[in-house]
């Protein structure tokens, strides 16, 4: 299924975001867009969720709170987990026991996007590097 997924047509696919954040939102929402039927899973409430919650279920995107379901996780194609969300969650171990393909976020991005790609990550100076990597650019065009 990895190999399947390299492409990104994911139309009809089943795919677990996994985290409410603003970015996983975004993620359910972009995915949804594309004929992708969504979940998303998040351990947080029902209550502390509100506000995202409406935006989802107009858009036909399924939704697990208060924590991740093991049978959830299992029945997707893919899953796609937020920068939040640990790495060691058991459904997520499970999930990659299992062979299913785990991606985060950014990849998911990368994956649609045409042309070079730059990442800055890390904790320190990550506006001062952007920046620069900004100038750079602009100023060899």
């Amino acid at each position: 299924m990895a190999e399947a997924m390299q492409g990104m047509d994911v139309k009809g696919k089943r795919v677990l975001v996994v985290g409410l954040g603003r970015s996983g939102v975004a993620s359910a929402l972009f995915l949804q867009s594309r004929g992708v039927r969504v979940t998303v899973s998040d351990t947080r409430t029902q209550e502390q969720l509100h506000p995202e919650i409406p935006t989802l279920l107009d858009r036909g995107i399924a939704i697990e709170t208060g924590g991740h379901g093991e049978r959830t996780f299992r029945d997707q194609d893919l899953i796609v987990v937020s920068p939040g969300v640990p790495t060691d969650v058991p459904q997520l171990v499970k999930a990659r026991a299992l062979g299913l393909p785990v991606i985060g976020e950014i990849e998911l991005a990368s994956r649609f996007l045409r042309g070079k790609i730059v990442a800055i990550t890390g904790s320190n100076g990550k506006t001062t590097t952007t920046t620069l990597c900004g100038e750079l650019i602009a100023s060899s065009s």
